[in-house]
């Protein structure tokens, strides 16, 4: 299968992380029962060198070969020989719960907001146009910041 040197190389987190996904996948495919994968993945997280990790996936076809070559040339898996003290669990970084939804509806700040911009743009126009008011009509632009103010922000 592979060199012995390349047998004899240890292995990290991620690639115990990659096999117990790798497991998931096989038994998601029917090919290992569910105590099948759970002593599999014990296995796989106290594997220490890449020879270790061959040997839990030594019966299962490989994803990446083609179809002819599914069959590993390796000895059948043997099962759980780990002695000693099984390995420290593994963390579960878990993200972070999703944030709780807000309600979308309007409600009475909002609307006010809205419509005392409406409401300031008709007079700042019709104050300008019907009292020649240019000068002093930007005042009505105020109007949302008071509204905003005093009803407060209820959202």
């Amino acid at each position: 299968m592979a060199d012995s040197g390349h047998q004899t190389q240890r292995i990290g987190h991620a690639d115990r992380e990659a096999a117990e996904r790798e497991l998931a996948l096989h038994t998601n495919a029917g090919r290992l029962t569910e105590q099948e994968r759970v002593e599999r993945v014990d296995a796989a997280r106290a594997a220490v060198t890449r020879a270790d990790l061959d040997a839990v996936f030594a019966d299962l076809p490989r994803p990446d070969a083609p179809p002819y070559l599914q069959v590993s040339d390796a000895p059948a898996w043997p099962g759980p020989t780990v002695s000693g003290p099984p390995p420290a669990p593994m963390s579960d970084s878990a993200p972070p719960p999703a944030p709780t939804p807000q309600p979308t509806g309007s409600t009475t700040s909002s609307r006010m907001l809205a419509v005392s911009g409406s409401v300031a743009t008709f007079l700042f126009l019709a104050c300008g146009m019907a009292f020649d008011g240019w000068a002093w009509a930007w005042v009505f632009f105020l109007v949302p910041g008071i509204v905003a103010t005093w009803y407060g922000d209820d959202d």
